[in-house]
């Protein structure tokens, strides 16, 4: 087994003896290439690690309200202040606050990535159409509602979190019954992925044909399904060179796992007697260990060595799992697991991550995906805002620790007692207590005890200064311009909510783009694993409008084109329901908008969530909604009852029903039951036209001018006429003759008539 400490030299020398077979797990040669590669990049990751965990346990530290701390440089660890008794430690926790704002502004939504085809090829457009439409499933099914929130606040709090897409075929995502085939030359028996490389294993023969059993029927052996799946991989947890700035140009990784020691031992029972309960003291993994038990009401064991006394215990066991890039010493990269630092090499393979189409089909691939917040120019590990806000955090809390002995000494006066006064008892619950002699005057009268009265000069000067402190932690954690709803002068309300947004999106704009690319990235390769593992159908299922469920079906046979992702940048930051009402309200303002229209008004009025405002309105609307229901799914025809119903309403809901695809698929099947339908807007149309003739205008008074300032005819009159002769005579306005519908019967009579344009 090769020892830590390796050099160039020892490199070179180990390439002039290497295994015939790298990945032979039985080969001590091997595994002595392997444990030479692992170690290498530990002890290249090494380097000054120390300065960036110390960082990120901090400002995990301070999110869970641990924050009275200091570093000892002897135990390389954080421990509580050493404060007197008395001494008051309130945590005013505006650092989570912050911590939760930044979260919240990435999880407004998923982020917006559209697929194009790499090429012109069928096969290419074709596999960007379907992953375009299915890409939910692969959210779905690797449950990133259950992560997401986690990996946001890894990355607020320390700047790096990974996440590892992989297949995992367990046991508990199911089982199917595939068919063996059967090699025509040599009569080997092939599983389904031996067929699908084209060639048997044995004879590299290409004819195959169904595998019968004794019985005279078909082979068949149970497959797990699988699962895509993700893991969060923490940056204590995740090793790889820090000098190479950009994940994508990285050559290796490892990560570091850390398992109950009687786990370990039954995964890899080919290895239980030689995988042992780890000794050494990580500090990695003693954050780690620390963090899972952390409090505000947590003391100060939780950040000293006797944290570790629980390996006797507990025993565990470090799992070691490196990914390489082909190189010398492994042609067709490494993936290698090892269990303890000197334990032994449990799984060693080529790297099972490639690229299933496009120009890099064939080539392999890292498959973790790094999320990193503020990018310092020439470093690997990105920094946080959260580094700069401790410090003020550590501040804000001094000064509340001043206003607190402040309101004490209110309470608790000091108190002037001159020595030979022959006062030694002060009652009550006593103050300072300050001994003095007192200069002799002259006189027989006795010194007594005086009181000094309590000072509250400090507690406005305090104050500010805590206000300050506070807004300068929101300008640093960017979020200033969201939360402090501060109006620039001499704007109206919805321009100066649309220049809050601006300020907003300008700070989180480096984030955002960071996170949707880490997201982008995670799709593709989530998408090249799926179609190099998946052997089952996936489903896509969505609902309709009006409830109706449509069903997608997808295999990675469908996903052997080769696509290109984009991140849509500008839907990245969506407006506020706040900004959106204002706008509104200025369109309003400048006519631009007319909510005296009743189509225009209802929008307003479901734009500001009121639709309940409107009254009848709303149950028409309702009304209206169920009516298209109840015909889509029950073929029930609509039934319209005049002067009862709103016809504008129904109009405006039959005609947006009337544009769905679920109408325009029954137009293009059932054109004789579509025909209903539209058949029923129109008489809609014509008991509105007859209702304006019915209730013209209230009459007005002779003196007053007419409505169009000229010659005295009301025009709006002669027009509620002419509706009321429209409706009458059933002409203008592209009407058919279908009469009004007013019960089943009639309605299902009004189909017969042609249908507009007809």
């Amino acid at each position: 087994m090769a020892t830590t400490g390796t050099s160039l030299a020892d490199l070179e020398n180990l390439k002039k003896d290497l295994p015939q077979d790298p990945y032979d797990v039985n080969d001590p040669r091997a595994i002595e290439v392997a444990n030479t590669r692992l170690n290498r990049g530990l002890e290249i990751d090494s380097f000054y690690r120390l300065y960036f965990e110390r960082e990120w346990f901090r400002n995990i530290l301070f999110f869970a309200g641990r924050q009275w701390l200091i570093w000892d440089t002897g135990l390389r660890r954080y421990r509580p202040k050493n404060l007197p008794v008395w001494f008051p430690t309130p945590v005013g926790n505006k650092f989570a606050e912050k911590v939760n704002d930044i979260v919240s502004a990435l999880a407004q939504g998923r982020p917006p990535i559209n697929y194009f085809p790499a090429t012109a090829n069928a096969e290419d457009i074709a596999t960007a159409e379907i992953a375009e439409r299915n890409r939910d499933v692969l959210y779905e099914e690797a449950e990133t509602e259950e992560f997401e929130s986690e990996l946001a606040a890894w990355l607020v709090l320390t700047g790096n979190v990974f996440l590892l897409p992989y297949y995992d075929y367990a046991p508990e995502f199911g089982t199917r019954e595939l068919p063996l085939s059967q090699c025509a030359a040599c009569g080997k028996i092939m599983e389904p992925t031996d067929v699908m490389k084209g060639a048997c294993p044995a004879c590299q023969g290409q004819t195959f044909g169904p595998a019968i059993g004794l019985d005279g029927a078909p082979m068949q052996k149970s497959f797990p399904i699988g699962a895509m799946r993700s893991d969060i991989i923490s940056p204590f947890e995740f090793r790889t060179d820090p000098r190479i700035r950009r994940m994508s140009k990285q050559r290796w990784f490892a990560r570091l796992n850390t398992y109950d020691i009687e786990f370990a031992q039954h995964r890899w029972k080919d290895f239980a007697s030689e995988i042992q309960p780890d000794k050494e003291d990580k500090l990695s993994q003693f954050y780690l260990d620390s963090l899972a038990y952390v409090s505000t009401a947590f003391g100060g064991t939780a950040f000293s060595p006797s944290a570790s006394s629980t390996d006797a215990k507990a025993p565990r066991a470090t799992v070691y799992e490196y990914q390489e890039m082909p190189s010398d010493f492994f042609p067709e990269g490494a993936r290698i697991i090892r269990v303890g630092k000197h334990g032994p090499i449990v799984e060693l393979g080529p790297i099972p991550t490639r690229f299933g189409a496009g120009p890099r089909k064939g080539k392999p691939f890292l498959p973790p995906v790094h999320f990193g917040f503020d990018v310092v120019p020439g470093r690997f590990w990105r920094k946080t805002r959260l580094d700069d806000l401790a410090n003020l955090q550590s501040y804000r809390n001094l000064i509340d620790a001043a206003l607190k002995l402040t309101v004490k000494r209110t309470a608790n006066s000091v108190w002037l007692n001159p020595i030979g006064s022959g006062v030694e008892r002060i009652t009550g619950e006593p103050g300072q207590q300050i001994d003095y002699t007192p200069v002799s005057l002259g006189g027989t009268t006795w010194a007594k005890p005086e009181r000094v009265p309590p000072d509250l000069t400090g507690v406005g000067p305090l104050t500010g200064l805590k206000q300050v402190v506070d807004d300068e932690m929101e300008k640093i954690a960017g979020t200033f311009f969201v939360g402090s709803g501060d109006t620039p002068p001499g704007v109206t309300a919805a321009s100066a909510l649309a220049f809050l947004g601006e300020r907003a999106e300008r700070s989180m704009s480096p984030l955002k783009r960071e996170y949707a690319r880490g997201w982008k990235e995670w799709e593709w390769k989530s998408l090249e694993i799926f179609r190099a593992n998946a052997t089952d159908e996936r489903f896509r299922v969505i609902a309709g409008k009006n409830k109706k469920w449509e069903m997608e079906k997808f295999s990675k046979a469908d996903l052997s084109g080769a696509v290109n992702l984009r991140i849509d940048y500008r839907g990245l930051f969506p407006k506020s329901i706040a900004t959106q009402r204002a706008t509104i309200a200025q369109l309003v303002q400048l006519g631009v908008v007319n909510p005296q229209d009743p189509q225009q008004q209802f929008k307003i009025l479901e734009a500001f969530g009121e639709t309940a405002l409107k009254g009848s309105e709303d149950i028409d609307r309702m009304e209206a909604v169920k009516e298209w229901d109840k015909f889509l799914e029950k073929n029930e025809p609509p039934i319209l009852l005049p002067l009862v119903q709103n016809s504008i309403v129904h109009i405006m809901q039959h005609c947006d029903a009337a544009k769905t695809d679920e109408f325009k698929e029954m137009l293009a099947a059932e054109p004789e039951r579509a025909k209903q339908w539209l058949n029923h807007i129109q008489a809609h149309y014509v008991d509105f036209i007859s209702r304006q003739g019915q209730f013209p205008q209230v009459q007005r008074d002779p003196n007053q001018p007419a409505p169009d300032g000229g010659d005295g005819t009301d025009k709006r009159q002669a027009r509620s006429q002419t509706g009321n002769n429209m409706g009458n005579e059933q002409r203008g306005g592209g009407l058919s003759g279908a009469p009004i519908a007013k019960g089943r019967e009639a309605a299902v009579a009004g189909a017969e008539e042609p249908m507009p344009g007809q």
